[in-house]
C-alpha cells in the first residue's frame, strides 16, 4: 500500500473484504488510534474512525479488532469505550455507522463472522478466563464454547461454518478438563475443532507440537 509509514505509528489487523476490492486497517500513534478504508482499485483511502487520547504510558495496541461481514458491505470493528467493548457496524454503502455494548464480557481479543454472518465467534475474557464465545448479531445473544482455565485465542469458523478451529495451551480434547493447578498450564498453543453444528464435549486435536506454538489458524 502506498501509506507514508512513520517510526512512531504502529500499522495493524490489515483486513481484506471478501471479493478483494478494499483493504481496512488501523493506525495507532500512542494512544490515539485511527481506522482506513482503501479501495484497492484506485488506491483511494478514507478515515472510518478516529478516537483515543495521547499517553505517556504504555500504548494499548489490541483495540480496535476488524472483521468484515461475508458481503463485503459491511465492516465491524470493536473499540473499548469507559471499560467496556463496543461493537460498530459500518455500511459501505450508506457511510453511517451503528453500535451496541457488549456487557457479557470484559475484553475481546480476537473476532470473525460465520459464512451467512449471521454469528461472530470471539476469543474474549470473562471473569479472568480467555474463552471462545458466539454472538448472535440480531439476538444480541452470548453463546459460551470453551468455560475454563486454559487460554483459548483466535477461533474461526470453519467447512462451512459448522465448526470453529481455535488456538489454545490445553492439555486435554475434553471440554470441562481442568488443570490440577495454575504452575501446570502449558505454554505452547495447539489448534483444537469445536463442531458447532453438533455439539459434544470432545474437540478434535489438529496439532500437538510441545516445543512450538500454533496461531491464528484460516481456513484456505
Amino acid at each position: 500500500l502506498k501509506i507514508k509509514y512513520k517510526s512512531d505509528v504502529v500499522f495493524g489487523q490489515p483486513q481484506v473484504s471478501p471479493f478483494g476490492k478494499y483493504v481496512a486497517y488501523t493506525t495507532n500513534e500512542m494512544g490515539k488510534y485511527k481506522i482506513y478504508l482503501q479501495n484497492l482499485a484506485t488506491n483511494k483511502r478514507k478515515k472510518i474512525l478516529k478516537n483515543g487520547v495521547t499517553i505517556d504510558t504504555k500504548t494499548d495496541y489490541s483495540y480496535p479488532l476488524l472483521a468484515w461481514h461475508p458481503t463485503g458491505k459491511l465492516l465491524a470493528y470493536i473499540i473499548e469505550e469507559k471499560g467496556l467493548p463496543w461493537l460498530y457496524l459500518y455500511n459501505l454503502e450508506e457511510k453511517k455507522t451503528t453500535k451496541q455494548v457488549i456487557y457479557e464480557v470484559q475484553k475481546i481479543t480476537d473476532f470473525a463472522y460465520s459464512d451467512d454472518g449471521r454469528f461472530m465467534v470471539m476469543s474474549a475474557i470473562r471473569k479472568g478466563q480467555s474463552d471462545v464465545f458466539v454472538f448472535n448479531v440480531s439476538a444480541n445473544t452470548f453463546q459460551s464454547i470453551t468455560n475454563d482455565l486454559y487460554s483459548d485465542l483466535n477461533p474461526r469458523f470453519i467447512n462451512n461454518s459448522s465448526q470453529i478451529v481455535f488456538s489454545s495451551n490445553r492439555e486435554s480434547d475434553t471440554l470441562d478438563f481442568e488443570p490440577k493447578k495454575m504452575t501446570d498450564m502449558p505454554k505452547q498453543f495447539d489448534l483444537f475443532i469445536y463442531n458447532f453444528t453438533n455439539p459434544g464435549p470432545v474437540l478434535k486435536r489438529i496439532t500437538q507440537t510441545p516445543l512450538a506454538s500454533e496461531l491464528r489458524p484460516e481456513s484456505y
